[in-house]
């Protein structure tokens, strides 16, 4: 009973230091997008890259950080290879993204290898139960760039030098997990169970990117506002919904049978409603959407818990 009471305690206390943390990096996000939208010119290409450069990081990132052991160095070379291929892809597929330049390109991609190797970081921190600092790399970035716009500095490079302050300064604060950052002694997994975990880590998080790059290219307006700003909102209630995904995958509490069997099926059932809303009403996905993607994503951590359970029974 005590050692109950302990673990529901820890996982107390780590979800309010990790939502805390997440509300200040929302506040400091919306200050962010306010500087890029009314104080920036390439709003739409700083946009562009941020949802293209997550979208082809996510896979990696989430791998990091949803897991319940800490990475391998081979791990994190093989994903940020597929990170950069990722990118490489999207160059010759929709450059206009890119704005046709080598430098929009360098740049993304020194982003996302930045992300990568913040994630890790950022997991060290959480395992040790340090989950304030390991969200608050997020406000870090938004509060540095959005004081780098105001001072004058270009949209791109005040997006690369945000992300190199948040990323050296959660590496500089983990120093005492830095022997713990990378997992030492591989535990070996078959290929198919690797892909299918990594691909259901990030199924969410991938499909509400490819919405809101889809979206952001579009004309329309909603409320008097563009199709930017308000896709913003969307991804707001997303990120919000979006928290306690690292907190269920590693300090999963305990369910109804019913939620464990079931959880592919009613995740399914949430991304048909999201698909559904998508395809009627432009104006009715903007608050369905990110909803039904960040429920369908909680019960897929449920379901892959679920099935590791199961398999450490044989």
């Amino acid at each position: 009973m005590a050692l109950k009471h302990y673990a529901t305690s820890k996982l107390s206390k780590i979800t309010q230091a990790t939502y805390i943390a997440a509300v200040i990096s929302a506040i400091f996000g919306i200050v962010r997008d306010y500087v890029v939208l009314n104080v920036s010119d390439g709003s739409k290409e700083f946009y562009d890259l941020l949802y293209i450069g997550s979208l082809c990081s996510v896979f990696a990132i989430n791998s990091i950080l949803l897991d319940l052991k800490p990475p391998t160095v081979r791990f994190i070379a093989c994903l940020s290879i597929v990170s950069l291929g990722l990118l490489i892809v999207g160059w010759f597929w929709r450059p206009n993204y890119f704005n046709w330049s080598p430098a929009y390109f360098i740049a993304i991609c020194s982003v996302v290898i930045m992300w990568i190797f913040g994630a890790v970081a950022s997991r060290a921190q959480m395992s040790a139960g340090f989950a304030f600092t390991a969200r608050f790399r997020d406000a870090l970035f938004s509060a540095a760039m959005a004081l780098q716009l105001i001072l004058g500095i270009s949209t791109i490079l005040a997006f690369v030098f945000g992300v190199l302050i948040s990323t050296v300064w959660i590496f500089w604060i983990t120093r005492p997990q830095w022997g713990k950052l990378f997992l030492h002694r591989p535990v070996k997994q078959k290929l198919p169970h690797l892909f299918r975990t990594i691909i259901l880590l990030n199924v969410g998080t991938a499909t509400m990117l490819l919405w809101a790059l889809h979206f952001n290219d579009s004309k329309f307006f909603f409320f008097g506002y563009t199709s930017t700003a308000i896709i913003r909102i969307s991804m707001y209630i997303f990120q919000a919904l979006s928290i306690g995904f690292i907190v269920i995958s590693t300090n999963m509490p305990t369910l109804h049978p019913i939620l464990s069997q079931w959880s592919l099926v009613f995740s399914a059932a949430f991304f048909g409603c999201g698909v559904f809303a998508s395809w009627i009403s432009s104006g009715v996905a903007l608050l369905v959407m990110p909803f039904a993607v960040a429920c369908a994503q909680y019960f897929v951590i449920i379901y892959l818990h679920h099935k590791n359970s199961q398999e450490n029974l044989i």
